[in-house]
C-alpha cells in the first residue's frame, strides 16, 4: 500500500497548493478511510482549512501534533491570530519558532543566512514546504496579523531566546559527551517544549502585544 499511500499524500498536496481545497480533503478522507493514515490525513487538513479560512478547524487540526512536528504550532498560531485569541498565538508562534526557526522567518518573508547543518538545513526546506502549502493565506492575510507576527519574531526578548536556541543546539553537536554536552541537550530540549513557549510568552506578552 505505500505507493498508493504515497500517490494520495501527493494528490493532497497538489490539490491544496493549486486551490481545489474540497478536492484536496476528499483525498485527505480517502488517506483515512482507505489506509488508515489518519495522521497525515489531519496534518494536511491544517493547511487545508488555513487557506479556506476555516480557522477553528485549521487551528484543532494543528494542534494534534504540535509536540511531534512543531511546524504545526505555526499553523496553529495562525488560526488563532485569526480567532482573535492573543495569549494562545504568543505561545503557539513561540514554540514553532523555537523549534523552526527559519520556517517562521520564512514564512514571514524574511531572509536567513545560508543553513549549514543537518537541522538547518531541514528546516529550510520544511520552510518551503509550508511556504508553498499555506501560499494562498499567506497572500491575503491582513496586514495587521502580518505586523503583528512580524513584531514577535524582530522583538530582541525573541531574537535573544532564539540565537540561545542555536547556541545550544550547536553546543550539543560539538561537545558530544561530558558535562557540557548533557546540560546543553537538557537545555535545548527544555526550550523546545510547548511549557517553554508558554512560559516565555506570558513573560514576554505585554512587550510583545503592548
Amino acid at each position: 500500500t505505500r505507493p498508493y499511500m504515497r500517490a494520495l499524500r501527493s494528490m493532497t498536496i497538489a490539490l491544496n497548493r493549486t486551490g481545489a481545497y474540497e478536492e484536496a480533503l476528499a483525498f485527505c478522507d480517502r488517506q483515512e478511510k482507505e489506509c488508515g493514515d489518519a495522521d497525515a490525513a489531519t496534518t494536511f487538513r491544517s493547511s487545508i482549512f488555513l487557506n479556506m479560512g476555516r480557522w477553528e478547524e485549521a487551528r484543532d487540526a494543528a494542534l494534534c501534533f504540535t509536540e511531534i512536528w512543531p511546524e504545526h504550532s505555526l499553523v496553529a498560531a495562525f488560526a488563532w491570530r485569526e480567532l482573535g485569541e492573543v495569549d494562545e498565538t504568543l505561545a503557539c508562534f513561540l514554540h514553532g519558532a523555537l523549534n523552526r526557526p527559519r520556517t517562521a522567518r520564512m514564512l514571514m518573508g524574511l531572509r536567513s543566512s545560508r543553513p549549514q547543518t543537518y537541522e538547518e538545513i531541514r528546516d529550510h526546506n520544511g520552510g518551503i514546504d509550508e511556504c508553498a502549502d499555506m501560499e494562498a493565506f499567506l497572500g491575503r492575510q491582513p496586514r495587521a496579523s502580518r505586523r503583528f507576527f512580524l513584531k514577535i519574531i524582530k522583538a530582541p526578548q525573541v531574537v535573544e531566546l532564539l540565537k540561545e536556541a542555536k547556541t545550544v543546539r550547536k553546543r550539543w553537536h560539538d561537545t558530544r559527551t561530558g558535562p557540557e554536552h548533557h546540560d546543553a541537550f537538557v537545555r535545548m530540549n527544555q526550550m523546545e517544549t510547548v511549557e517553554f513557549a508558554r512560559s516565555q510568552a506570558a513573560r514576554l506578552r505585554d512587550v510583545l502585544v503592548g
